[in-house]
């Protein structure tokens, strides 16, 4: 993660985050690809990835550290603490915090949500009954706004609505849904 002093693996050796490739299965776990020499590639975790990349266990932090040494930044948008990323249960929601400290948390501003809504939009034209939740609108929006200079990878246990979301983003060769 850009700046924060953590090893990463040589940048021929990353996760891309483009097109998915022939055959592959969005449902697989584990990596996906290897990225373009040069190129930043920045992970946007939905609430089903901050859940699972959560280092509660030794597996959720191998988890971890594995996106880490692969991603320049870890991205969470604000609106996803609101779906209840802290559960209230104190030793879990220890490791949530912990795990918030190490990822930049991004703002949502009018300009997202209204990207968010014209995704949301979309699907609902394209027949998604019911229509992917707003929060993983922003999840997309804020992933393809990223998008823009970088190579994106949302980490999400909702796969299916977030693919949906995503072929329709401005920059959706630069994003790849990945399952958390």
């Amino acid at each position: 993660m850009g700046g924060r002093g953590h090893a990463r693996a040589p940048r021929g050796d990353r996760i891309v985050a483009s097109a998915e490739p022939a055959g592959h299965d969005p449902h697989r776990r584990g990596a996906v690809a290897q990225a373009p020499e040069g190129r930043e590639l920045i992970a946007v975790l939905d609430t089903g990835g901050v859940s699972a990349l959560t280092p509660t266990s030794e597996r959720g932090r191998a988890r971890l550290r594995a996106l880490r040494e692969v991603v320049d930044d870890l991205v969470v948008p604000a609106a996803v603490l609101a779906e209840g990323v802290l559960s209230g249960h104190p030793g879990r929601d220890h490791h949530v915090r912990r795990l918030l400290g190490l990822v930049a948390i991004h703002p949502i501003d009018a300009d997202l949500g209204l990207a968010a809504g014209a995704l949301r939009t979309q699907a609902r034209r394209d027949g998604a009954d019911p229509p992917p939740s707003g929060v993983d609108a922003i999840v997309v929006a804020v992933a393809d706004a990223k998008a823009a200079t970088s190579d994106v990878v949302i980490v999400t246990s909702d796969v299916d609505d977030l693919a949906h979301l995503a072929a329709h983003a401005h920059h959706a060769a630069r994003l790849l849904v990945h399952p958390a």
